[in-house]
Formats: C-alpha cells, sequence, structure tokens
C-alpha cells in the first residue's frame, strides 16, 4: 500500500484525483470521468461533490452536460498535485532501479 493509499481511502476518489492532478487542463463529463477510470458513474459522482464542494474541482455547465475541471487556483492544488504525481510514479520508478542494478551485476 502507498502512501496515497493511506491518505485516501476511497479508491475512486485517489483515481479521479490522479487523472484531474496529472492532467490539469482537461474538462470532462461524468460519463467520460467514470469511463477513463474505469469506475460506475453513480459512485464517481458520489466522489465528485465534495471535491467540488472544497472548491478543488470547477464545473460549469454545457448544453445539458455538467463539465468538470482542475482548479489550478485552488490553496492546495500544487501541493495535492505533487503528492499525486510522487506517489503514482514511485513504484514504477523503483522497479527500474532494481531492474538496472541487476543487469549491472549480470
Amino acid at each position: 500500500m502507498n502512501i496515497l493509499e493511506e491518505l485516501i481511502t476511497s479508491s475512486t476518489r485517489r483515481k479521479i484525483l490522479t487523472l484531474f492532478l496529472t492532467n490539469p487542463d482537461i474538462k470532462l463529463h461524468l460519463r467520460e470521468i467514470a469511463r477513463r477510470i474505469g469506475e460506475n458513474p453513480s459512485g464517481v459522482f458520489q466522489e465528485l461533490k465534495p471535491l467540488e464542494k472544497t472548491g478543488l474541482l470547477e464545473s460549469e455547465k454545457m448544453a445539458n452536460l455538467k463539465i468538470y475541471s482542475t482548479n489550478k487556483q485552488h490553496i492546495i492544488y500544487k501541493e495535492l498535485a505533487s503528492i499525486i504525481k510522487k506517489t503514482s510514479t514511485t513504484s514504477g520508478y523503483q522497479t527500474r532501479i532494481v531492474r538496472k542494478k541487476e543487469r549491472t551485476r549480470l
């Protein structure tokens, strides 16, 4: 289990945060978010509400769709984005280092 899993216990919320904070310029509607993270739209909707309420995600109406985007001006945006990027790449990065060391020994 990584640090992010300990801090944010909802896997759906972690996936949403990872999607938006590693791609801060994307604008997506509910079903597209659900499709990209592989979760049920109703579960995604339940997790989007508090993220929007805190201001980390913003929404706007386009026709009959609600479009979500990252609020890059939010007080914790930079720090949270940094944590997400570090924790989502750590395991892969460490695996590459171990493999390089193993090849060096051969």
